[in-house]
């Protein structure tokens, strides 16, 4: 078996994140078929590895795994991604380093700034977080959205049941978790013969079936991407609420202007400076001196004149 790796780092949890709930019209929602694979329905060939044997790069591989059946609805092609877009993607977001990634930035990276597949570029409208306890939700999300992106946490159990080619189920002991990883989830299964059974992922390279019990038991965030609102057009009868995600989305990317700080106060006009004082001290009583002179001449000048001497 080819070595596997994992690389989702711990959830982050933004409050901002549009829920998949507050956009979702229930009572416009077809029938729910109890089978569907976005893969069978669209003619998607999928078993690509994407580097997530060598690296811890599951959430970029995820994101390859969706964009293909994203394409192959938009253009009617399958496009070939390349393990050196995945592997720039992947370091580009992580800095150089083989660190794993948070599923919620890289999403908010995918959907702002686009990525390079199959020699394109991409970018994707929106996305909202799924409420994975709710199966009914999580079946709409799969048959109407083209699939699931989704992290969770991997127990040795998981493993071994993979290497063995087993569905993925809860067993006891598991033998611990040893790390999180991101997957995509494009189909259901839900009844075969009498048994009960869950969704269908494309991870390491090959389809893996798990089980309901399993999803609840390890599953810790679920997303929904919007790869465009064409087919979204008509509020009478579209099951998503189209213009009450524009609303969301202008409010959560609206970018308040900053305030323009006040005009400082116009100073007051400068007082032509007078003379200069001199820093000796005799000069400056030199100066007072002088100074009250002609006031004493002046008041002199008018007792003479107004009171002549006697002769």
């Amino acid at each position: 078996m080819p070595e596997i790796k994992l690389g989702k780092l711990p959830a982050r949890v933004d409050k901002r994140t549009i829920k998949l709930s507050s956009i979702l019209r229930p009572a416009l929602l077809p029938p729910i078929p109890d089978t569907f694979d976005i893969h069978a329905a669209l003619g998607v060939s999928d078993s690509s590895m994407y580097l997530n044997d060598i690296y811890g790069d599951c959430v970029i591989a995820g994101r390859a795994h969706m964009t293909l059946p994203f394409e192959k609805f938009q253009q009617g092609i399958q496009i070939q991604i390349s393990d050196d877009e995945i592997k720039n993607e992947y370091f580009a977001e992580t800095g150089g380093q083989d660190t794993g990634l948070v599923m919620l930035d890289s999403l908010n990276v995918w959907r702002k700034e686009g990525w390079t597949a199959g020699g394109k570029h991409y970018d994707i409208y929106a996305f909202a977080s799924l409420d994975w306890t709710n199966h009914d939700e999580v079946r709409a999300a799969i048959y109407l959205l083209r699939g699931i992106y989704l992290g969770f946490q991997v127990p040795q159990s998981a493993i071994d049941q993979f290497n063995a080619g087993k569905i993925w189920d809860v067993v006891t002991p598991d033998g611990g978790i040893q790390g999180g990883h991101c997957i995509y989830t494009f189909a259901f299964i839900d009844i075969v013969g009498y048994n009960e059974i869950g969704p269908v992922c494309m991870t390491w390279g090959r389809r893996q079936q798990m089980t309901w019990r399993f999803w609840d038991s390890q599953v810790d965030e679920a997303y929904v991407v919007i790869d465009n609102i064409n087919k979204w057009q008509n509020p009478a009868t579209d099951p998503l609420d189209i213009p009450a995600l524009v609303a969301y989305l202008n409010e959560i990317t609206h970018v308040i202007p900053p305030v323009e700080p006040p005009a400082p106060p116009t100073p007051p006009a400068p007082v032509p400076p007078g003379p200069t004082p001199s820093t000796c001290p005799v000069g400056n009583g030199m100066a007072k001196a002088f100074s009250v002179l002609p006031g004493i001449l002046r008041r002199q000048g008018r007792f003479l004149y107004m009171n002549p001497p006697r002769k």
